[in-house]
């Protein structure tokens, strides 16, 4: 049986991204949803109108850098990991079910002010 293109098609790539200035209340909120997907085993983020839920397994790779230069601070963290292959989940894609639970910040913190 002769391959076709579809046979050798790349996973269609998938990025959702929540950036510009918040409060330190509104970061930590993302933060903790984060955190909650991460437990759950499911990271869920939620911005506009673009979703993007990722299947978390027990082992990842962590990159956490901090760096100061006069007043200005940067802290980047990156969390990062393999998804396995399966009938549900092919090659690079999350497997994405009802049952696993999603945690994800449906809409942008409230302004506190703070």
């Amino acid at each position: 049986m002769k391959k076709t293109d579809k046979d050798h098609a790349q996973p269609q790539k998938e990025k959702v991204s929540v950036e510009g200035a918040m409060t330190r209340r509104q970061v930590i909120g993302y933060l903790e949803c984060m955190l909650a997907g991460l437990r759950d085993g499911t990271v869920r983020l939620e911005h506009q109108d673009r979703t993007i839920a990722l299947t978390v397994p027990d082992r990842l790779e962590l990159e956490i850098t901090a760096k100061r230069k006069g007043q200005h601070s940067k802290l980047e963290m990156e969390i990062s990991w393999q998804s396995p292959c399966s009938d549900d989940a092919p090659c690079g894609q999350p497997a994405r079910t009802e049952e696993n639970g999603t945690a994800g910040y449906d809409e942008e913190p409230a302004d506190d002010g703070a």
